[in-house]
């Protein structure tokens, strides 16, 4: 069970730190393009 737990606190913190990393990137298209945000967020949610 220690090595389930393990894996995960690596997955998660890869995922996390390749959000954090994203986030220039997306506050710049936000300022360019307001409506940016809710095509990418719908879009997102579209399959679900």
């Amino acid at each position: 069970m220690r090595n389930q737990s393990t894996s995960l606190e690596l997955i998660t913190g890869r995922g996390l730190s390749r959000v954090s990393g994203r986030i220039p990137r997306y506050l710049a298209k936000l300022r360019r393009n307001p409506g940016w945000l809710p095509m990418y967020v719908l879009a997102r949610l579209m399959p679900v």
